[in-house]
């Protein structure tokens, strides 16, 4: 989630402004962007939040909730990070493992022997509990 303090920097960068300058010439404390920035704050007072917005050319809105093309920005930006993260995930299951002759690796080869030393109900609830595919459970 976008914070406020992230909105008026976004803001800020977009008209070529510093969020320290922005404080200086419409008499915000910096102390309060400070708070803002920490978190120690959450929030701001509507007549600080008009004086934001004008100078900025911008809406009490946008102030709140950033622009729309800036947060769909950001959320394209993560929606394309987790795919890219899922299809690295999926292309290191689908790699082939680093063979010793027969395709095994000696991880997989020591994982195997571990499984098939369990008892078979535990090697059972194992792969349910994993989702395991109907035909080896």
């Amino acid at each position: 989630m976008v914070t406020l303090y992230e909105n008026i920097k976004q803001l800020c960068e977009q008209r070529g402004v510093t969020v320290s300058r922005m404080c200086l010439e419409i008499g915000v404390s910096k102390s309060t962007m400070s708070d803002l920035k920490s978190g120690k704050k959450k929030s701001m007072t509507i007549p600080t939040l008009e004086k934001i917005a004008d100078y900025l050319g911008s809406t009490v809105d946008e102030v709140i909730n950033g622009t729309w093309q800036g947060n769909m920005e950001r959320e394209m930006r993560g929606y394309r990070m987790g795919r890219q993260a899922e299809r690295e995930r999926q292309e290191e299951i689908e790699k082939p493992a680093t063979s010793n002759g027969d395709g095994l690796s000696d991880k997989d080869i020591r994982l195997l022997t571990w499984f098939r030393s369990l008892p078979e109900e535990k090697q059972k609830a194992i792969l349910i509990s994993q989702d395991a595919p109907t035909g080896l459970v």
